[in-house]
Formats: C-alpha cells, structure tokens, sequence
C-alpha cells in the first residue's frame, strides 16, 4: 500500500528524509534513509535516491510498497549469486520478482544485490533487464567504473545473451534469423517498417509434440524483442499473455535467460553466468510429451 504526502509551507526548503520524517511521526530518520536508498520514494513522480534533495511546498512525497508508516526489512538471500568477478554480479532471478524497484513494491533483485554487497541502491547498475514474469541470469555491475565497461561491451556487441524459450509450432530447419524493425509505444513493442532494426537468432534445441523449445539470441537489445519477433515469425512464446495466443497453458510466458557472456579485463578471455533450466519448463515438456497441455 502506497502513501502520499504533500510538503506543507512550513517544510519548504527541507531535506527530504527530515521532510518525511515530520510528515510521518513515528518513524526514525534512519528508517526514511534506508527507504531512500532502496528506491522506495517518489519526488513530485521520479524516484529520488538522494536523502539531502531539498523540497518545496507542495511536493507529491510518495511512498512505495510499504505499509504502516514503518519500513520493514526484507530477509537477504532470496536470489542466487552465481557470478562475482571484476565488479560484475550475475543473479538467477525467479519469475515475478522485479529486476529493479517499481511503484508497488520496493523489493527487486537490485537491491537485494546492494543489501548482500552492504552498498548503496544507486551504486548497482542493471546491465540488462528482464520482464517481471521472465526468469534467468541478471546481470549487474557495482560501481561506475563497471557500469562503463559494460555499456562499452553492449555498444560494441561484444555482451551476449542466450535464452531459451518453449514456443507453440515447429519451424523449419535448425536455426533461424529473424530481421525485422521494431518500434514501442507505452509498453508494447510492435513490428513498425520505420522502427529500429533488430535482429534475432534462434536455433532448435528439441521438439514436444507441437511445441519446440529454442535457444535464441538477441543481437540487439530492443523491449520485448524477442517475444515481438518470435510471435512475428509465427512461433509465440508459451504462456505469454501479451503477445502469444490462448490457450495460455501456463502461468507466465515461458522465457529463461541462460546465460550472459562478457569480455574479461584479462585479454583474451570471457566471462560467462549461466542459470540453470527452471522447474516450470521441465513440468511443461513431461506434459506435452503425454499430450496433457
């Protein structure tokens, strides 16, 4: 539950954690400060990580996810590290659990990383992302000086990631090259003549009656470009309620990012996280084999 507070005149020209604390008593200022540095408050719409922001009267104040006017911790370790290395942390996250802090709830795999690391929300740089409902590797970098290397990788094209994807249909041949411009408006991605060009590879890993499971790489980096393309080419993702097709036979789209593979600061050498195959995805081939989907 969210809550909403109005700066009044005579906290103008305030911190903002000593605004908040005097708009809510009760609550302690290194309470406020922990909630500012995990990405649970708004300032007049934008989130503020900043405790010292100094505020105006009549500033939208908003409180993300919490509830009672307390800011309870949340217990570390909920996600796997499965990579540390060269100020790199690569997670398995778990289907529903945000990569970053959103308006309904504060807890996300990025601040779980910056509570395990002991450092702050702002210094956990999400290298990629991954829908709220997509599992696998997430990647991030600690620090500014890690954050810029791996934006040099990303524009350099040297950062690769490999999904694996259960899609209705079987498409022709082993591999594939999917090449068509996309474009977004307000959350959903399309395929648009006048777009971005993205491209996207895929190969067969195994079919299961008339379900195939792919791994599949985005060579570019567009919003939801793989479940847009994989639709395009007549093969929708399982599950996926945004761009598939009913039946929606299970509960979320059925999408896993593999692994993420990045050049190491030691010439010559990668660096690769890789995440093991969920349960969802195993339970859905026993069924389609048997014919039970």
């Amino acid at each position: 539950m969210d809550s909403v507070f109005r700066v009044p005149p005579r906290l103008e020209g305030e911190r903002l954690d000593k605004a908040l604390a005097e708009m809510m008593p009760g609550s302690s200022r290194r309470m406020i400060r922990s909630a500012i540095g995990r990405g649970g408050v708004y300032h007049n719409g934008k989130r503020c990580l900043k405790v010292s922001r100094p505020v105006m009267a009549g500033d939208r104040i908003e409180l993300c996810g919490e509830t009672g006017g307390t800011f309870p911790e949340t217990a570390s370790g909920a996600l796997s590290i499965i990579m540390s290395e060269e100020g790199m942390v690569a997670v398995d996250k778990p289907p529903m659990v945000p990569s970053t802090p959103t308006r309904s709830s504060t807890m996300s795999a990025q601040r779980e990383v910056a509570e395990r690391f002991g450092i702050k929300l702002a210094s956990v740089h999400p290298v990629n992302r991954l829908d709220l409902p997509v599992s696998g590797v997430l990647l991030f970098a600690l620090g500014r000086e890690a954050a810029a290397r791996a934006e040099e990788a990303k524009r350099r094209f040297l950062l690769e990631k490999d999904y694996l994807a259960w899609v209705r249909g079987v498409p022709g041949g082993i591999e594939g090259v999917i090449e068509q411009k996309l474009s977004s408006e307000k959350g959903t991605a399309f395929v648009d003549d006048g777009g971005k060009e993205s491209v996207t590879r895929y190969r067969k890993v195994r079919t299961s009656g008339m379900f195939t499971l792919l791994e599949v790489r985005p060579v570019t980096g567009r919003m939801h470009q793989i479940r847009v393309h994989l639709r395009a080419a007549g093969f929708p993702i399982v599950g996926d309620r945004k761009y598939g097709d009913p039946p929606y036979i299970t509960g979320r789209p059925l999408l896993h990012c593999l692994r993420i593979s990045f050049p190491s600061l030691e010439p010559g050498r990668r660096i690769t996280a890789e995440a093991g195959t969920p349960q969802d995805f195993e339970s859905f081939e026993l069924s389609a084999k048997d014919g039970t989907t």
